[in-house]
């Protein structure tokens, strides 16, 4: 649990640093993420009174946050590349 909140943490800090997303979803996932990773070192020190519930609570704000970035790549991405590695768009001319 511990490392796949510091990996989605981690992975929001470098989205926040590369200025290319919005930063409100890259905060998003960094306080997710950071959530996660500290719920995940609870459970594993077996404080008393903190359950697996515990994780729950960043599970949706890491979803809206990899939906999210997920969605951004996608739209942002670009066209296929030819068979002399050139890019293109869908109808094959090539993009400038």
């Amino acid at each position: 649990m511990a490392l796949a909140g510091i990996a989605v943490a981690t992975l929001a800090l470098a989205t926040l640093l590369a200025r290319e997303y919005p930063r409100w979803l890259c905060w998003l996932g960094l306080a997710a993420g950071t959530v996660w990773a500290v719920a995940g070192l609870l459970i594993f020190s077996q404080v008393p009174g903190v359950g697996f519930w515990l994780v729950l609570i960043p599970a949706l704000p890491v979803n809206i946050w990899m939906i999210g970035i997920g969605w951004i790549c996608w739209r942002s991405g670009a066209g296929p590349l030819s068979p002399a590695g050139v890019r293109s768009d869908s109808v094959g001319r090539p993009m400038t």
